[in-house]
């Protein structure tokens, strides 16, 4: 469908000159002859069509009219065109500060400015992560009852940097505070920069005249000379076809490619424009290596490991029989599953609610939305809108249906369960991708792929060690007077395994698609466990019976994964550990052995709820309940205090968890093996196909290990001890602590002596309070106007009425939710 067939209005750049260039003589030069505009209507075949073959940084603008409402929608045209944009901007998000967190793309920075009061309006950019961006503050602003606006800086290497703001007028505004706002906002910028101000204007440019004050707006944007890239219509209905959706700049000595994307996610179109004026070709397409693993592939590498001769593998050194064994593997591995490169372009969720005959009526919807654009008659209109409304009651059951047979299908399986819960309710916004540059702890920005690696894993590897070295050195003799006449008088055997053990024993892990070092995944070992048990068998026996973990088995491969905060900071990233799949396979026979004897000895806590069998939040959430209302039913206050541990797994100090092993029965061959599971273990990190080099790991359990958890659960299991006052319920290092009386203000003094024990305890164990997130509740009937502070290290710790235990709110009236 191109303009003429619409049959309306388009901008004219030549009515709306400054007065001052009425007088230029030469038409030659005159100034508007230099604007080069192509500005059209475009299908999503058609846009995605110009999009690949420009390749240039492109700009594209929705009107959302409830970003909650039409956030699904907006993907899914962007998963239509296919091309990657730069910049995505959306007016009338709708939304508060919080909830704006929810509704991030991946591959993209949202900056966004939202309304504090007053409802609607709101405005959000969303830049591709692979360009250096910051929002600009002086320039990012809710200006009541008139307008809001988000504007950022993008680096472009080589070319002056792009100035862009995303701005939203409300309806029935004065015009004049609008242009004066903008004029205060560009009129100091440098020329030199591109400046793009794109959004809903509420302005219509193509009746001018109707207002002295449109006039005005149009000529306080030449005056700054931002010209419009969109001349045709953005909100057409049977009545009218007004242009108050544009994307003004500065860029008049490029050919820009601008237009309208035929859509009905909102009753404006989405408006677009591509500038050349920096060329990224295929910026958005990554080389990945993937493994060649077809049925086929799978099957001639079974086979190959059948007719292996083993022999080499049957020797008395753990470490060479792995070495040897993994070398065998992995040959095969490479010759019969290769790597081959693959070229992906950016993907989003796929719906699997929209069948293909739900597909086919989207495009049959379209076509009768291009119709009504087209006749602008009260029959078109209402055949588009009675198929629309059908369609979406369609839709909408088809999607209820699929996550309802979702859930049912996976009520027995509560990870499932909530990661279905979280999409429902879109809070899976994690990113998955890492940004393109970072900001050291020297202010230093780095962009190089390997550098920013290297930076992760010295910050991940440091940073429990960091921790640890700031608590000052008490001492052992301390640790071992405290633990005095807790000793295990029975000690840890440990038995050999079998082939059956172990088929078993990868039976029961789950079909993850995560790979190692190897770039081996579990689901692959799955496929090969028989082929390979015997030489297995004999490595972990090996092990088992000299007390030593093989060194190649302790290299982890970590991935970062971003938290919350500036994504363009190391600290606001958590490191998801990929360990060994035969590593895994090797914990887990001594896990079996070791928690067998925990269990059998009884050591673990009462008041420990976490990583244990017939233990869950549910069980300890009951005793928490019981605990505070059977005070308050005796007329008793609770002071509950809730502390915060700092990176607790990752600061174990391996000596004292070794010490510790000793006096729980732990010793021998049993010990030895644990001692060298938790030395010399090394880790890198991995961005895409660039890694980091190898460090050292000194502190801590591994991460995302079979063993680790147990490991903490007994490094601090006599926390307990700590306290003879205090009731201690824990899950993991969640620690919480209670303590019930008549009288409040000898309650606190109570908590706050006990928790002095428990600080000291920490401090010897080299585990670090974070006072400043550390909360208490007074819990009881009619309490008192005025409570006591409640203090540790001369630090007052925060009261609230309120605080997240194990995933649920509670309030101190022991309300939850």
């Amino acid at each position: 469908m191109d303009h003429e067939s619409l049959e309306l209005r388009t901008f004219n750049y030549t009515e709306h000159k400054l007065q001052d260039m009425e007088n230029e003589i030469d038409p030659e030069n005159n100034f508007f002859n230099n604007i080069q505009i192509n500005c059209e209507y475009y299908t999503d075949e058609q846009l995605k069509f110009k999009l690949k073959m420009n390749g240039e940084v492109s700009i594209i603008h929705f009107n959302s009219r409830s970003l909650n409402s039409n956030f699904s929608k907006i993907k899914h045209c962007l998963q239509q065109i296919e091309q990657k944009m730069t910049v995505i901007a959306i007016t009338e998000t709708w939304l508060t500060d919080e909830q704006a967190v929810m509704y991030e793309i991946e591959g993209y920075e949202m900056f966004f400015v939202n309304r504090r009061e007053k409802k609607g309006g709101g405005v959000a950019l969303y830049i591709d992560s692979n360009y250096r961006s910051r929002v600009l503050e002086s320039m990012s602003f809710v200006k009541d009852k008139v307008m809001e606006c988000v504007t950022v800086e993008i680096e472009i290497e080589r070319v002056n940097n792009i100035i862009l703001s995303c701005v939203y007028r409300t309806p029935g505004s004065c015009i004049e505070t609008f242009t004066e706002a903008l004029v205060g906002l560009y009129d100091s910028i440098n020329k030199k920069k591109m400046c793009f101000v794109c959004g809903d204007f509420n302005i219509d440019l193509l009746n001018p005249f109707h207002l002295n004050t449109t006039t005005e707006f149009i000529n306080a944007m030449y005056s700054m000379s931002l010209y419009p890239s969109i001349i045709r219509p953005s909100r057409i209905t049977t009545h009218s076809a007004t242009l108050i959706d544009n994307i003004f700049t500065n860029v008049i000595d490029k050919k820009i490619t601008s237009g309208l994307l035929i859509n009905d996610l909102s009753d404006h179109l989405p408006v677009f424009a591509t500038i050349p004026c920096c060329k990224v070709t295929n910026r958005d397409i990554q080389v990945q290596l993937i493994r060649h693993k077809t049925k086929s592939a799978i099957n001639n590498f079974k086979e190959d490991l059948i007719k292996q001769d083993w022999k080499e593998v049957y020797v008395e050194d753990v470490d060479e029989a792995y070495d040897k064994f993994i070398s065998i593997l992995i040959t095969s591995y490479d010759k019969n599953c290769p790597l081959v490169k693959k070229m992906g372009k950016q993907k989003f969720a796929e719906k699997p609610w929209l069948t293909k005959g739900i597909q086919k009526s989207c495009s049959r919807k379209n076509t009768l939305y291009k119709l009504f654009i087209k006749k602008r008659t009260k029959e078109a209109e209402q055949t588009y809108k009675v198929y629309k409304n059908k369609l979406t009651n369609i839709i909408r059951n088809s999607k209820r249906e699929y996550y309802s047979r979702s859930l049912d299908n996976n009520k027995n399986n509560i990870t499932k369960t909530w990661k279905i819960l979280n999409e429902i309710a879109r809070n899976n916004v994690g990113r998955t991708s890492c940004p393109t540059y970072f900001m050291t702890k020297n202010n230093i920005i780095i962009n190089n792929k390997e550098q920013i690696a290297n930076e992760f894993n010295d910050f991940f590897v440091n940073v429990g060690a960091s921790l640890a070295g700031e608590i000052e050195e008490i001492g052992s003799k301390s640790r071992m007077e405290r633990e005095k006449g807790n000793v295990n008088q029975k000690s840890m055997f440990i038995r050999g395994t079998n082939g059956k053990e172990i088929i078993d024993i990868v039976k029961s892990f789950k079909n993850k698609k995560s790979t190692d070092w190897n770039d081996m995944d579990m689901s692959m070992v799955k496929n090969i466990i028989e082929c390979v048990e015997k030489p297995l068998v004999h490595i972990c026996n090996l092990s088992l019976q000299k007390g030593l973990f093989p060194n190649k088995m302790k290299i982890a491969k970590v991935i970062p994964i971003y938290k919350t905060g500036d994504i363009h900071t190391f600290s606001n990233h958590r490191p998801v550990s990929l360990l060994s799949q035969f590593s895994k396979i090797l914990e887990k026979l001594f896990y079996t052995r070791l928690n067998d004897f925990v269990v059998k000895c009884n050591m673990l806590s009462n008041q420990q709820y976490g990583f244990r069998s017939n233990r869950t939040t549910s069980h300890a959430l009951i005793e928490f309940v019981e605990k505070i209302s059977n005070a308050i039913e005796n007329k008793q206050y609770t002071v509950g205090v809730f502390l915060d541990l700092k990176k607790a797994f990752d600061t174990v100090n391996h000596d004292i968890l070794l010490e510790k092993l000793k006096k729980y029965g732990v010793r021998g061959v049993a010990h030895s093996w644990i001692s060298s599971y938790l030395e010399k273990r090394y880790q890198y990190v991995q961005i895409d196909n660039c890694k980091s080099q190898l460090l050292q790991v000194t502190c801590g359990v591994p991460q995302g290990s079979v063993l680790g958890p147990l490991l903490f659960l007994l490094y601090i299991n006599d926390i307990c001890e700590a306290s003879k006052v205090l009731k201690l319920i824990l899950f993991a290092d969640d620690t919480n602590l209670f303590c019930s009386g008549d009288n409040l203000k000898q309650l606190l003094d109570t908590m706050e002596k006990e928790m002095v024990l428990l600080k000291n305890w920490f401090d010897l164990n080299k585990l670090t309070l974070n006072i400043s997130k550390t909360k208490f509740i007074v819990f009881g009937n009619r309490l008192p106007n005025t409570i006591s502070k409640l203090m540790i290290n001369e630090i007052e710790i925060e009261r609230v009425s309120a605080i997240k235990f194990l995933g649920v709110i509670i309030d101190n009236d022991l309300n939850w939710k």
